[in-house]
């Protein structure tokens, strides 16, 4: 199923569910989507970084499950991928994540 598509002015949070961007890909991120219209947000511990990751495994899922359970925000954008991903997934709020999705 496909949600309403984006307007002008929605919340779109940007998060790092694995490695952490450069402050450089981070801003130039921000300005790309304030630049479509969206209000952008970083997660607290997008910047984070503890080895190759943006921060602790449990921060990074937070930063996600408050993205998920915030109805404001309408859309999630993960600036950096990684293998570091897969060892979130058993701390995220799936139900969380079905319900915003509708």
């Amino acid at each position: 199923m496909r949600g309403p598509a984006l307007q002008p002015g929605d919340r779109v949070r940007l998060v790092s569910p694995a490695s952490y961007p450069t402050r450089e890909w981070l801003d130039t991120s921000v300005k790309v989507l304030e630049g479509w219209g969206f209000r952008a947000e970083v997660a607290s511990h997008a910047l984070d970084e503890r080895g190759p990751m943006a921060g602790r495994d449990e921060d990074r899922a937070a930063d996600l499950n408050d993205a998920f359970s915030d109805p404001d925000v309408r859309a999630i954008v993960a600036i950096t991928g990684g293998m570091g991903s897969y060892r979130i997934a058993d701390h995220l709020d799936f139900a969380a994540l079905s319900v915003s999705a509708v």
